[in-house]
């Protein structure tokens, strides 16, 4: 028998929260899918290219640092596979930023998919019950100009 959802999905917010606080974007490119979709409260981004996905998790890993963090930690809440969808997984985890094991901001939820290609779990949405006011998810440039292009277009993206 397979591993549990929650197990696969623990040991990929293990994975990207190791790789994302050592600063390491090839581990995190391996369990997160390009392109990608990010959402908090208050900002969207569909991030379409390595690149994007460098300075998007550059920008919050040095926010952290900045807020005066020494530990990025997620937890499973509650993962199921999709009825029928072996090689999908939905979940729940919170999110912790700390110092000295103390919060530097208020913990939140997140909910994420995950899809298996190619022998290999990578996230492919990830909604983040805060605002990218308060905590700094998503790259604020990278976003505006997305959220400028899609409404040239006449196209809303998420919940901004």
């Amino acid at each position: 028998m397979g591993l549990s959802a929650a197990c696969v999905y623990q040991a990929n917010l293990d994975a990207v929260s190791g790789a994302l606080w050592r600063g390491d974007v090839v581990t995190i490119l391996d369990h997160l899918a390009i392109p990608n979709s990010m959402v908090t409260e208050d900002a969207a981004l569909i991030i379409a290219s390595v690149d994007e996905m460098t300075i998007t998790v550059t920008e919050f890993r040095e926010q952290m640092i900045a807020m005066g963090a020494d530990s990025y930690s997620r937890t499973c809440i509650a993962a199921r596979f999709i009825n029928g969808r072996g090689d999908m997984i939905v979940g729940i985890h919170e999110t912790r930023i700390t110092c000295d094991g103390e919060p530097v901001c208020p913990s939140y939820l997140n909910r994420m998919t995950l899809l298996h290609r190619h022998d290999r779990w990578k996230g492919v949405v990830i909604e983040a019950e805060t605002s990218n006011r308060d905590i700094t998810i998503l790259s604020p440039d990278l976003a505006e100009e997305q959220r400028r292009e899609l409404a040239r277009l006449g196209i809303s993206l998420g919940r901004s």
